[in-house]
Order: C-alpha cells, then structure tokens, then sequence
C-alpha cells in the first residue's frame, strides 16, 4: 500500500515491475457519475445495426416479360394476376394471321422437298441405265445381253439410242454386202460409194445420240440435285422462320406429318370423279380443317408468379 499523503483522495497499489499499464486515478465521485461498474468478464453477442434509406426492387434477373412472337388476336388469357405458374404453362392463346402464313409456307416448302426426293432418284438411275446402255452399245454387245436391259428405266432415250444402233447397223451391213459384190465385179462402184457414205452417215448419227444422250442425261441428273439441295434450303428457312414466329416442336412435327407421301402414285385415269385411286390429297383435306390452325400459346418461360398481366 501506497503512503497516505494529505489531500489526497485515493490510494494507488505500486505497479508490478515490468507492468507498463497507463493507470487513470479516478475518484468515487467520478465513478458514480460516469456510470462505471466492474463485473466478471464473459462471452457474449455484440448487436450491430445500421439504418439507411433503401428502396425494395424485383431481382430482374429472376423476371421474365413474357412477350408474342407474331402480331395477332388474343382468343383466351388462362392465368390472373398473382398465379403460380410453371416451366411451360399456358398463359394465353393467341390467333395470328402471320403464323398461318409462316405454316402455309413451311407445309408448300416440306411438299417441294417431297418432289424432289422422287426426281432425283429418277434422274440418277436414268442417267446411270443409260450409260449402261451406252457401254454395250460401243462394245457392239450381243443382243441378249442388250435385252438384259429392258426394265431399266431410261425415258426417251432407250428408244433414241436403239433407233440410231440399228441404223447403223443395218448400214454396216449394206456397205459389207456392197463391198462382197464389189470385189466380185458384180456391183459397181458407185453402189459400193453410196453404201460407204450411208455407213458414215449412220456412224456419225449413232455417236451424236450416244454424246447427246449421256449429256442431257448428266445434266437432268446435276439440276435435280440442284433443285432438291435449294429446296431443303428453303424448308429449313420457313422452318427457322415458323419457329421465330411462337411454333414449337410439336408444331413443326405436326405439319411435316401432313404432307403427303407421293412416292409411287400414279395420274388418276379414270373418268368417275370420285375415284380415289392415285390421287393426291388436297391441301385443305392434309392440313385437317383444323379450327386452331392459327393458334400459337404464349407459355411461361421457368416456375414463377404472375406480378403484371397487360395483354
């Protein structure tokens, strides 16, 4: 304990050695106004707060503004303001001419495609049975093996081919014929003259038919690949562009469905006008009547609640 020393209204114990502790003498008076208690030190919850102004929003990356893809006729709104919806729900349906439209074009460009898958299998094998044709021709094959040939199509050309190969046969022959009787002295050489020019002549017609034949054949053949490869563009494009306009997977599926498979079908020849057979449907019967043709759904994009409804 410290010494008492007059006028002095406290004690102080000394510090121990090494203690480097700032000490503040305070009087009793002082502790009672400052407040200052002395208890046990424990563990305990400091509780921060801070006001400031703030203004509550929507995370806009959690809202979606669901919006047509055509212009059109609202027919019937399913949901009302405050409604839960999920992932594909149907918020309302929508009539619209420009949807028709991109349907009508995408069905005429798929039917377009159809046409062309029979053209081009065609043109290929005409082109390919003539050049067969054209081999044994030049070969000078036997009859039969000619005839092996006859169910293969080849349009005109079988006809055009066989017409100009007999001709020149028939004046081969003549000119051998003339030139036996020639070197007999039997006929003379005048006859032997026109029997050579006539091969010639059959010869030359012969090789052009062959030339023209396989050319135009080649060339039928490349503008049906053509056609059919600009026609899947253009289905791939009304498709891309029907899709922009609100129709989905089922849609598209829908309408490639309906158009009509005209592989093997034939002219309808017979006079009755109700006769089926052969007969491609119309385009009314193929896109069934349908009294929605023109409907598209506005659906929800992901799980959610409905806040605005301005259709």
């Amino acid at each position: 304990a410290g010494d008492s020393h007059e006028g002095h209204a406290h004690s102080e114990a000394e510090a121990p050695a090494g203690d480097q502790t700032q000490r503040a003498p305070v009087t009793q008076e002082q502790v009672a106004r400052l407040g200052i208690k002395i208890t046990r030190a424990v563990r305990g919850a400091i509780h921060r707060e801070i006001r400031v102004p703030g203004e509550i929003k929507v995370n806009s990356d959690r809202v979606a503004h669901v919006v047509p893809r055509a212009a059109g006729v609202v027919r019937n709104v399913t949901k009302a303001l405050g409604d839960s919806v999920q992932a594909g729900e149907t918020l309302a349906w929508i009539e619209s001419g420009e949807l028709a439209e991109a349907k009508l074009d995408f069905y005429a460009k798929e039917a377009e495609v159809g046409c062309c898958e029979i053209k081009l299998p065609r043109a290929k094998s005409i082109h390919e049975n003539v050049a067969k044709l054209i081999s044994l021709l030049r070969q000078g094959a036997a009859e039969e093996e000619i005839h092996k040939l006859d169910g293969l199509e080849m349009g005109t050309y079988r006809g055009q081919l066989l017409t100009a190969y007999a001709a020149y046969l028939d004046a081969r022959t003549t000119h051998e014929r003339e030139a036996g009787l020639h070197a007999k002295e039997i006929s003379s050489g005048q006859e032997l003259l026109v029997a050579e020019t006539t091969l010639r002549q059959a010869r030359a017609k012969f090789h052009a038919t062959m030339d023209t034949a396989r050319f135009e054949t080649l060339i039928a053949y490349t503008e049906a690949a053509q056609e059919r490869q600009v026609a899947v563009f253009n289905a791939v494009a009304a498709e891309k562009r029907l899709r922009l306009k609100g129709a989905g997977d089922e849609v598209v599926a829908a309408l490639r469905a309906l158009v009509p498979k005209v592989a093997g079908l034939e002219p309808c020849l017979c006079d009755d006008p109700n006769c089926e057979e052969g007969k491609l449907p119309s385009v009314a019967d193929s896109l069934g009547k349908d009294g929605r043709f023109a409907w598209y759904a506005l659906r929800a994009p992901f799980d959610g609640t409905l806040t605005e409804r301005h259709i």
